[in-house]
């Protein structure tokens, strides 16, 4: 397929297809993909915004916490510990936010 488009295409013809291309992902494409990035926010608390990834550190710092309470081998997907952690993933981020005010 490649070789056929290398045939065919030179030139002015190939200059005016990839213009099409790279027009319609200016203006159809590229506005949706930015979207998606510059929108990280995973909660909000109060004014803040917390991100995916604050999120997730938070809730790995509270699963880290509670294996060395509880020893490496508790279970974390057990639907009571899961929310639990949850919880506490909750809590401490609103008690970080809180203190910031």
């Amino acid at each position: 397929m490649i070789s056929f488009l290398r045939e065919r295409l030179q030139g002015i013809v190939a200059f005016s297809f990839l213009g099409i291309v790279a027009l319609t992902f200016a203006f159809l494409g590229l506005p949706t993909f930015t979207q998606t990035f510059t929108k990280n926010n995973y909660a909000t608390i109060g004014e803040y915004e917390i991100s995916q990834s604050e999120y997730i550190s938070t809730r790995n710092q509270v699963e880290s916490t509670l294996r060395d309470q509880f020893g490496q081998s508790v279970d974390l997907s057990n639907p009571i510990l899961f929310d639990a952690v949850e919880e506490l993933t909750k809590n401490s981020l609103i008690e970080r936010y809180t203190i910031i005010k």
